[in-house]
Formats: C-alpha cells, structure tokens, sequence
C-alpha cells in the first residue's frame, strides 16, 4: 500500500487494473472448468470406448428433458458468468483506484476549498501521496499560506491607515483650535471697530504660521498614502555600484546637514536583486533622521546575511527617546513636541518600505546614540 501511495495516478491505475484482471482471469478459468464438468455431469453425451480383451464402442444413453435443460443452462452460464466476472473485476479497479488513490485528496480538496470560501484560511491541507494530486494538495496549500500572508499584510496595511488618519487627526487638531480662535479674534475685532493693521499683525501671523503646519501635515499625508501604493518591482542591480551610488547620495545629506557621514560595505555579491527606490528611499529616510539628531556624525553600514540586506544607521546623538523605541515606527511620533518642524513621518515610512520588501525596521539605543537598521529581503547571485 505504501509502494500504491508513491506510484503516480497512471502507473497506479495500470497495476490496480491488472491484478483485478489477473484474479478475474484466474475465477473464470476455474468457473469455465467448473461449470463444463457440472455440464458433462449434468447430461453425459457421446460414446465411451472399452478398452480390454474384448474392446466396444458403447454408446452413451440418451438423458431426459430435464437434465438437458440444466446442461444447456450450465452451458449459457459457461459464457455470461466470464463476461460478468471481467466487468465487475474493472469496476473492482476503479472503485480501489478511486479509494487508495482518489478519495482522500479530493476531500481534503474539498474541505479546504469549503474553509476558504467561508473566509477561513487558518487550517493547513497535509497530503502523504507523492503523486499528482499530491502535488496538487501541495500547490493547494501553498496557494492558502499565500492568500493567508496577504490577507495579513492587507489587514496590517489597513491597520496602519486607520493608526495614521488617527494620528493626523490628533495633530491637526491643534492647529486647526489656533487658526479656529485667530479668526475669532479677528472677527471679534472688526465687531468691535477695535482691529487695526498693526492689532492683527501678530494673529495673521500666527494664522500663517500654523496654516504652514497644516500644509506640512497635508504634504505628509500625500508622500505617505503615494509610498503606499507603490509597488515592490525587485529587478537585478550591479552591487558595487549600487552601493557606491548609495554611499555618493549619503554624503550628499551629510554635507548638507553639515555633519561628517562614514558609509561601509561588507562584501556582496555581484549583483542583487531588489526594488533599488525602495531601498534608496528608506535609506535617505533613515540617514536623515540620524542626521536630524547626531551632534557631529553618523556611520552607515551595509551588509548582507541570510538573504537579508541590511542598512545599519548609528549617530553619536541623544539616542531614541522611550516612546519611540516603544512605538517604532508609528507615523507622527517625535521625540520632543514639534521639534524643528519635523512631523514624525520618517521612520514610519522606512518601515512601510522595508515592510514592502518583505524585510524589517528595528531600532535600538546603543554606543552612546540610536542605532537604526533597515532589513530587505532580497536574492543574490
């Protein structure tokens, strides 16, 4: 049985097939002989030879109407009981083909397909057979872990939209009660007859001001929701000069900051296979939140292990406050209430892009600064 399971549909047809022909060919030999001799038995014919001294041809005597009858039966069942015998021997077949082969698989098939309609992928489809519909059972399953994954990852990204228009709420809330109470000063005013040019001076200041703030967040929103619908499109790149072109555009931030940038690259293979926007963005992303905080320089590294190409940033600044070593990577989180007209969307949008690429951000306080690190999965050749 075990030898039946490994056997391909076809082979194990063939085989079923033949031992079921085999024992009916055998059952109607034995049935064909059987029933000659009840037949010779029933209504002897013929003549008989004696043999001896005085040899004779005696002539066998005729038998009744009845025992004629019973002979002729025993010679119609000499050819229908065959014929009977190799039908029921296939049906025989299939019906052992379909119980060894056929009915186990298509259940778990079944079932499997029954759970997913209902919505329910939390179930796995194990299959012993190593043959086709084993191999289908296989592609089954790895079709529901697929639709499982991404299902998850739609429920995380739909998690994260909802945790972001909270957040942006949130925000802009203040905002809005400023610009809410400088346009109520103003119209207080003009009641009154008491607003001047140089009275609204400071209000329409602040009004611009704050009005600035909500654009920040709105442009915020907008870079976020368009990273969002990107797509990861990993095609093969050149690995040293993507890694010289990423260490180029690294300095650039760090000259513009002002602050000095170390950038090195453990050796890699010669060409990897990524989304090189992703990456570059989320690497941009991390390098000038370090340079945002650093008091004089950040070190970049670049390695790959495992499959997973990992862009490590360190400064030599204060470090990551608690609440965003707690929640890393959740949008609008800054580490001091806005803080140099940052809007805490960096780090948030680097984890959506490593997410993308089937990787991780993780971020940790370590050597006396914070310490970044962005994982992408990516191959390698």
């Amino acid at each position: 049985m075990e030898r039946l399971k490994g056997m391909g549909l076809k082979r194990a047809l063939f085989w079923i097939t033949l031992w079921c022909l085999s024992g009916a060919a055998a059952a109607c030999a034995a049935l064909i002989l059987g029933l000659g001799a009840l037949q010779q038995a029933a209504a002897p014919s013929g003549v008989v030879l004696q043999m001896g001294e005085q040899p004779a041809v005696l002539q066998l005597p005729e038998v009744s109407r009845d025992r004629a009858a019973l002979a002729n039966l025993l010679g119609v069942l000499q050819i229908i009981l065959p014929a009977v015998v190799l039908a029921g021997s296939l049906l025989l077949a299939g019906g052992l083909f379909y119980r060894w082969k056929l009915k186990k698989p298509l259940e778990r098939l079944q079932a499997g397909t029954e759970r997913i309609m209902a919505g329910d992928l939390d179930f796995a489809l194990h299959t012993a057979s190593a043959d086709e519909l084993g191999r289908l059972c296989s592609a089954f399953e790895a079709m529901r872990r697929a639709l499982l994954e991404s299902n998850r990852r739609l429920w995380r990204q739909a998690e994260d939209r909802q945790r972001l228009n909270a957040a942006f709420a949130h925000d802009l809330r203040n905002p809005v009660t400023v610009l809410k109470g400088c346009a109520r000063l103003l119209e207080q005013g003009l009641e009154q007859g008491s607003l001047t040019a140089e009275s609204a001076k400071p209000a329409v200041a602040l009004m611009g001001q704050y009005a600035r703030r909500v654009e920040g967040y709105v442009e915020a929103m907008t870079r976020a929701q368009r990273l969002e619908d990107l797509t990861c499109a990993p095609a093969p790149v050149e690995a040293a000069c993507f890694a010289a072109a990423l260490q180029h555009a690294l300095t650039l931030l760090a000259q513009g900051a002002g602050k000095a940038l170390s950038f090195t690259a453990a050796p890699l293979p010669a060409v990897l296979t990524l989304d090189r926007a992703l990456f570059q963005e989320a690497a941009e992303n991390l390098c000038a939140n370090a340079l945002r905080y650093a008091r004089r320089a950040v070190r970049v590294s670049l390695t790959l292990e495992n499959g997973l190409l990992a862009l490590t940033v360190a400064d030599d600044g204060p470090g990551f406050p608690p609440p965003v070593l707690e929640r890393a990577g959740a949008p609008f989180l800054r580490g001091t209430e806005g803080c140099d007209g940052h809007f805490g969307m960096g780090l948030y949008l680097c984890r959506m892009l490593c997410e993308k690429h089937g990787g991780a951000l993780t971020l940790e306080n370590a050597g006396g600064g914070a310490v970044a690190q962005a994982c992408f999965q990516i191959s390698a050749s």
